[in-house]
């Protein structure tokens, strides 16, 4: 009973608590556009969750993350317009960002016929719809610095010295991509009996979420001249990144499954011990 009790506290405080941060931010915006994408991104994952939810499928979760993004910007185009430069760079970004993982994620998942990761939480309504309620609230949090930046009435027009996050905002997309598809292709070759340690996999354990930190990081340094007073707080998008991706679900959830598949193994403890997980050491760059 109490474990019940406690993801329905989970379940409802989360939403909460992120519609607080969004009025807050909200103070310094036109209209209640920056609620009504919140509200967007939640109307849209629960209509997909629910039946995923009766159903006990995930094959919906990550393109539901997609959809509810391309939603937003939408809204947005449609009822405010893109009114500057630099405006309009965010949002090419931020669709080229979500239709790349959202359609390689879905695309896995179609092939490999289910995600481990809900294995457990699928057996469980309360915890699926918690997974659910999670990936509302990244599709918000992620991109409300895009969102914001986009809204606000200090449009400022791009500048030279945009090419430097711009510059590094490719590179770590394009770092994404190549991470994604060399662990896509090991996987598809040897299952999961062996872990992959070449590649982009033998500088860092993750990457892929590397460049997806560094990607957000550019992204918040391109907005920063659209935002003002209470709309700097979406400049926190980068550490909700950082933070879900180390913390939530990224890195705690593959370390432990790798240290529980391969821990026995040599080879992966001296990767493991060797090799950080996300910071590449300039030694093992220059030394290859």
């Amino acid at each position: 009973m109490q474990d019940i009790f406690k993801k329905l506290v989970i379940a409802t405080s989360i939403p909460v608590l992120v519609l607080f941060f969004t009025l807050v931010m909200q103070i310094d915006l036109p209209g209640k556009s920056l609620l009504h994408c919140l509200l967007i991104t939640f109307a849209l994952h629960w209509s997909l969750g629910l039946p995923s939810i009766l159903l006990k499928t995930e094959r919906l979760y990550d393109i539901s993350g997609m959809l509810a993004v391309l939603a937003m910007l939408l809204f947005i185009v449609i009822t405010v317009g893109v009114n500057s430069s630099r405006s309009q760079l965010l949002l090419g970004i931020c669709c080229m960002w979500t239709l790349r993982l959202g359609l390689f994620l879905f695309i896995r998942v179609l092939k490999h016929k289910h995600d481990s990761r809900f294995d457990a939480l699928k057996e469980s309504p309360l915890s699926f719809l918690i997974a659910w309620n999670l990936s509302a609230v990244w599709t918000f949090l992620t991109t409300m610095v895009v969102l914001v930046a986009m809204l606000g009435n200090h449009q400022q027009p791009l500048a030279a010295i945009d090419m430097v996050p711009l510059s590094g905002w490719f590179l770590a997309f394009i770092v994404e991509i190549v991470a994604d598809y060399q662990k896509y292709n090991f996987k598809n070759k040897y299952g999961s009996n062996n872990f992959i340690q070449t590649g982009l996999w033998q500088y860092c354990r993750h990457p892929n979420y590397s460049a997806e930190i560094l990607m957000w990081v550019m992204v918040a340094v391109l907005a920063l001249p659209n935002l003002q007073y209470w709309g700097c707080l979406s400049l926190l998008s980068p550490v909700f990144v950082t933070f879900f991706l180390t913390k939530i679900s990224g890195v705690n959830i593959l370390e432990q499954r790798n240290d529980n598949r391969y821990g026995d193994m040599l080879a992966y403890k001296n990767y493991k011990k060797n090799t950080p997980a996300l910071m590449p050491k300039l030694s093992l760059i220059f030394n290859k």
